[in-house]
Parts: structure tokens; C-alpha cells; sequence
């Protein structure tokens, strides 16, 4: 299996639903009406589900073929059946009774605030439909809240290639420093006198030139021979 240390191209989606359920009510009569409990009294069963969803890609060709490397698909659940709708209303109260169970499930902190201000838009708003209600009193309220996590990471070959070309050329340059050269000396391809500047590092070729390392690896990473003679240097 190819290491997945270099990833290239990186999408990531967090989407929350929340799910309306039919409110569990009581009937009753226009006498019993008077004493009610009020609807903070009311209950929640609240269920979340949270579905962490990773795959590794990689992508070939000009055309960006692509070919699944690696799939996890990962599901929780975990369901709360002592809340009261009143609670849920209020956004510190939920933040307390919500976030241990959401890191419970694996939902990393950073997306807790955004399951957590769905469910208070919902209980708020079924809040407001019970107060509609006259003839029955609401007992319990069912929420189901969905999470999905998806993760995409693609790996280019071409990139990924480029980058270790790169490396190799850092590298291979790092025998051809040197320390001295001619009074007044010229970078070719910079046109600016060694010494001078940040470009401070000077490499010699095996063709006898002198260029500034930087100025250097940028062209053999496009021409892989000298600027001046077009000694071929292939071997970069």
C-alpha cells in the first residue's frame, strides 16, 4: 500500500440534518387545560448519529484518472433521553449536556458549535409550535440529528514526483558549493555579481560554471542543462 504522507489534494465537507419526529402529545379536556404543567416540563429523546467518512485517491494521467486506494467508513450513535426541551432552548445549556457527548462519539470540538446551534434552532422552533397547541399538552419530543464527515485526499503522482525531483536536485547541488570565486563574477541567469544580495550560495557545474544555487535549482528543474554551454546534466 502506497504511504499516504504526501497528499496533494485535500477536501473535506462537515454537514449536519436535524431530523423532525412526529411530537408525542396527550389530549385533554378544556377543565384539566387550567393545570398543566408548562412547557419547560416537556421532554427530549435526542439521537445523533455521526458517520466519519475517509478516502484515499489517487490521480493519474492528463486526464486526472482516478483510483480508490483506501475506504473507512466509521458509524456512531448515541441517544439522550434526559434532556427537557426547555434546556435545549438555551445555547449555554446545550453547549454543557451536548459537547461531552458529541467528543464522545469522535466529533472533533471545532464542529460542535454548529451541531449544537441546529438543535437549539429546532427545539426553539418546536418549542414555538407547542405553544400553539390549547387542547393537548406535549410529553415528548423525538430529534434525530445526522452528522457526516467526509474526507477526500488525492494524491498526484506528477506532484508527487516533481517534489522528490526536487529534493534530489537540493541535494546534488549541496556537493557543487563553493565558498570562492572570481572578483566582479556574474550569475548567468540572474545577471547579479555573486556575493551581492540574498543570493549569497554559489554552485560550480560540472561543465566549470558558476550560478547562484537558487537561481540553479529553479533552472534544472525546467532544463536540465547548463545555461551558458547546454552541457547536458541529465543527471539532475
Amino acid at each position: 500500500m502506497e504511504a499516504y504522507d504526501n497528499v496533494d489534494h485535500h477536501l473535506e465537507d462537515f454537514s449536519t440534518f436535524v431530523w423532525p419526529e412526529p411530537v408525542r402529545y396527550d389530549s385533554v379536556s378544556g377543565q384539566q387545560e387550567a393545570g398543566l404543567p408548562p412547557t419547560p416540563t416537556v421532554k427530549v429523546i435526542l439521537t445523533i448519529h455521526y458517520r466519519k467518512k475517509l478516502i484515499y485517491g489517487r490521480r493519474t494521467g492528463v486526464r486526472g484518472e482516478t483510483t480508490i486506494l483506501k475506504e473507512q467508513d466509521d458509524k456512531k450513535k448515541t441517544t439522550l433521553s434526559h434532556l427537557f426541551l426547555s434546556d435545549l432552548k438555551c445555547i449555554h445549556l446545550s453547549s454543557k449536556l451536548l459537547s461531552p457527548e458529541l467528543s464522545n462519539l469522535g466529533i472533533e470540538p471545532r464542529h460542535h458549535k454548529g451541531v449544537i446551534a441546529r438543535i437549539v434552532t429546532y427545539a426553539r422552533d418546536v418549542g414555538a409550535e407547542i405553544e400553539k397547541e390549547k387542547n393537548r399538552r406535549a410529553v415528548l419530543v423525538p430529534i434525530c440529528v445526522n452528522n457526516l464527515w467526509s474526507i477526500v485526499k488525492w494524491i498526484c503522482l506528477k506532484c508527487k514526483k516533481e517534489r522528490e525531483r526536487k529534493e534530489l536536485t537540493k541535494e546534488m547541488l549541496k556537493g557543487c558549493r563553493v565558498n570562492k570565486f572570481k572578483d566582479c563574477a556574474k550569475c548567468a541567469i540572474c545577471l547579479e555579481e555573486f556575493g551581492v544580495g540574498r543570493k549569497l550560495t554559489a554552485v560550480r557545474m560540472p561543465c566549470s560554471h558558476e550560478f547562484h544555487e537558487k537561481c540553479m535549482l529553479t533552472w534544472l528543474l525546467n532544463t536540465p542543462s547548463c545555461p551558458l554551454c547546454r552541457f547536458n546534466m541529465s543527471i539532475f
